[in-house]
């Protein structure tokens, strides 16, 4: 509830209201935490808890008096001081060269508790994230570097390829965003930058099957649907049937397609419905026309509408798996779980790989 109550802006940007109900609530805490140590006095969650209460208001003294504490009892603690470092993050009121020093000065104990070593990752990952939202990348690019070398810190891979991606050099990002995303770590922000500098090096089918992937973990988001359209317009696969093949009519339809885009782009979704209507009576057999007009129809809220869409499409592409994966997507939008399941698991048995993750998700969606 205080952290509820407090909001995520930076302290200077918080406005008084949000203070005062965050301070009810962590007298509150305070109290259940008091009565906590008195009936145990060991119990190393409670100093933490201590310390975050402390960080959320700015008040230093009394975090480093939790921590003091904490440390009286748990010399070689690793959590305490992991809960400590936070609160000396810029975004609490501290400063980089606090966080740095502190974690420095933990290292003597680091022959003791091996995990320690993460500290010193950690300041300097943030070191890192701080300069490169101040654009400051030759500086996030030491400090990320750092952070990677001391410790395990996956998002120091991520923040360090999104800096060389700024700095034009795709071939070093995609180094580091194939190491966060080999980890395991399924998130629509690393395979839309990794699209990203695919595309940055011409590489546009892989930028087409990570944008995909991004989109189907982030279906609003924004950014990634924007590149999604424009990757869509020319990427060129063995599935994606080429701007030069096809009936006599496809170039004035591909010139259509290309204007509806560009609508897109500039945030005109109906005039560009229209004009792919006209595209899809040139060529009713292309699947881009119906996946921009999807797009196009879900800016303005009309799912029923992309419904009709794709049923066109499937009336004469019936065993085309990506139109089903589309589909079902659509549905999931609409919270039909159960359409959204048999499109996905139809798309599946077609072959889509990507609506096995889908799938795998409407899965664990109670029925009802």
């Amino acid at each position: 509830m205080r952290w509820t109550a407090r909001g995520g802006a930076f302290i200077n940007e918080t406005p008084k209201e949000n203070l005062d109900r965050m301070t009810e609530f962590m007298n509150r805490a305070q109290s259940d935490l008091t009565r906590t140590l008195d009936l145990e006095g060991s119990a190393l969650w409670a100093y933490c808890l201590r310390i975050r209460i402390a960080k959320a208001g700015g008040n230093y003294p009394e975090a480093l008096r939790a921590l003091e504490q904490a440390t009286a009892r748990y010399p070689l603690t690793y959590l305490g001081r992991k809960y400590y470092l936070e609160s000396l993050d810029p975004k609490w009121g501290g400063t980089l060269l606090s966080m740095t020093s502190f974690a420095n000065s933990a290292q003597q104990h680091v022959g003791s508790n091996p995990r320690l070593q993460q500290l010193v990752s950690y300041a300097h990952y943030e070191a890192g994230r701080m300069a490169y939202i101040r654009k400051e990348y030759s500086q996030a690019l030491e400090y990320l570097s750092i952070a990677i070398d001391k410790g395990t810190q996956p998002r120091a891979y991520f923040v360090r390829g999104q800096t060389h991606a700024r700095l034009g050099d795709h071939e070093k990002a995609l180094t580091d965003f194939n190491a966060v995303i080999n980890r395991g770590s399924e998130d629509g922000d690393y395979y839309y930058w990794r699209a990203r500098s695919f595309a940055g090096l011409k590489r546009f089918n892989e930028a087409l099957m990570d944008i995909q992937r991004a989109h189907a973990l982030k279906p609003d988001d924004e950014c990634i649907n924007n590149l999604r359209v424009r990757l869509m317009g020319y990427v060129r696969t063995p599935d994606i049937a080429s701007a030069d093949e096809g009936s006599s009519g496809s170039e004035d339809a591909e010139s259509l397609f290309r204007q509806a885009r560009k609508l897109i782009e500039d945030n005109q979704p109906e005039q560009a419905k229209a004009i792919l209507d006209r595209a899809i009576d040139l060529k009713p057999d292309e699947f881009r026309y119906y996946q921009l007009i999807d797009h196009a129809l879900f800016k303005q809220g009309k799912l029923m509408d992309i419904l009709g869409y794709w049923e066109r499409y499937l009336s004469i592409k019936p065993n085309d798996h990506r139109a089903y994966l589309e589909r079902a997507g659509t549905y999931y939008h609409l919270q039909d779980f159960d359409a959204a399941k048999l499109d996905a698991a139809k798309a599946v048995d077609l072959g889509s790989e990507k609506a096995k993750a889908l799938y795998d998700r409407l899965q664990q969606v109670p029925r009802g």
